[in-house]
């Protein structure tokens, strides 16, 4: 494993030396300059002693003033090529993101520990061998919606994500789009730190190293959560959004966004950009029937084409409206259907888990043959599935 060389700087020398023993910790990881009360320094004199020392890695430890954070802004431009992780006491939005703007490529809370630090210096090995790789092909995405709320879209994009998973070579993000708030982060029991406001904010500056960083894992899931609080829906401007599915592509193998519902033009028009997949999401009603039809007329795109596929959840062989009739109505195939086994949705939403761990349902085995046909990747024998159950798709 390469070396990395660190520079620390901290607010007084308990905490440089505290820092130093977590850095030490880390693998390949060396402390090439630790500086205690960096804050009182003269901050040429201050740089002069990091450029001797020539870092890779600067962690910084700032207090919450303008004339500490605005350091940050200095290395970057003085130090080719530094990477700059700012952490500190203060835990506010607004200043971490203006950490962010000022450079600073992850903010790590206190207080930092190995763990969290070697993950962040790995993502920099890993951006720093990609950089002198060849371009590698971009992941696949999958956009999930519905025209009507409660179809089911969220529950979709979920066990998708987690069905694709389990696939071999696979590296799988979430990210969740709904408005006015999401629900994904609750579905799979995790407490954000970060939103996709977060991502959205940053505008050109993200990359896949901070997507990562601003995400939560929940098993082989890396989830970027929906708005936390309740916000009225409005338009989002298509620059950040397509960058932010553009980044998706490049830091994963396969993508799936949960649009939520309704379906807005500029977040649409972003994922075809970006050469994604459309999967909308209906239900065996007349209301969900008739507005999945004004939705594919939207869309605007012949029967024909596969970037659309229809997802029918809920399937029922008792309810009143057939498959056939379905079809008919939207003069369109359905590719997927999903059967209705509400026992197992709400097993699964009360364990905070994915609904195909429970793969001896019917329900799990569908799931797994629509992320099989989607991506083209088969199952190896005997794998085991995302959160240690038994995988493969076998139903009973």
């Amino acid at each position: 494993m390469s070396v990395i060389r660190l520079a620390i700087l901290a607010p007084d020398s308990r905490s440089a030396e505290r820092l130093r023993g977590e850095a030490e910790a880390c693998e390949g990881a060396e402390v090439a300059l630790l500086v205690g009360e960096w804050t009182h320094l003269d901050p040429q004199s201050l740089l002069r002693r990091l450029q001797q020392a020539r870092p890779e890695v600067v962690l910084i430890d700032f207090d919450a003033e303008e004339k500490s954070v605005s350091f940050i802004e200095t290395l970057k431009q003085n130090l080719d090529g530094v990477r700059v992780l700012a952490t500190a006491d203060s835990t506010s939005s607004e200043w971490i993101i203006k950490a962010v703007q000022m450079g600073a490529r992850e903010f790590l809370p206190l207080p930092v520990h190995t763990a969290v630090l070697n993950e962040a210096l790995n993502r920099y090995r890993r951006e720093r061998h990609s950089a002198d790789s060849p371009p590698e092909q971009k992941g696949e995405l999958y956009a999930v919606t519905s025209a009507k709320g409660g179809a089911g879209a969220t529950s979709v994009a979920i066990n998708l994500a987690a069905s694709i998973a389990q696939l071999p070579s696979t590296n799988v993000s979430l990210i969740d789009f709904s408005q006015p708030i999401g629900d994904a982060a609750t579905y799979l029991d995790v407490n954000p730190r970060y939103t996709i406001s977060d991502a959205l904010e940053a505008g050109d500056r993200l990359d896949p190293v901070m997507l990562e960083s601003l995400m939560g894992k929940r098993g082989q899931i890396s989830l970027l959560a929906g708005p936390r609080h309740f916000l009225a829906s409005n338009a989002r401007d298509p620059r950040p959004v397509g960058r932010l599915l553009y980044t998706a592509r490049e830091a994963f193998s396969h993508a799936v966004a949960d649009l939520g519902s309704p379906l807005g033009e500029e977040t649409l028009e972003q994922v075809f950009t970006n050469d994604g997949r459309l999967l909308i999401v209906l239900t065996p009603e007349l209301t969900t029937l008739w507005r999945t039809r004004q939705v594919l007329e939207f869309v605007g795109v012949s029967p024909e084409d596969e970037r659309v596929r229809l997802v029918l959840n809920r399937d029922d062989k008792k309810a009143s409206i057939t498959l056939k009739e379905i079809e008919s109505t939207l003069e369109r195939k359905i590719d997927f259907t999903l059967p209705n086994d509400y026992r197992c949705c709400l097993e699964a939403i009360h364990s905070g888990r994915p609904l195909v761990q429970f793969n001896h349902s019917q329900l799990a085995h569908h799931y797994s043959q629509m992320a099989i046909e989607l991506t083209g990747i088969k199952p190896q024998a005997g794998r085991r599935g995302l959160f240690g159950f038994l995988g493969g798709g076998s139903s009973k």
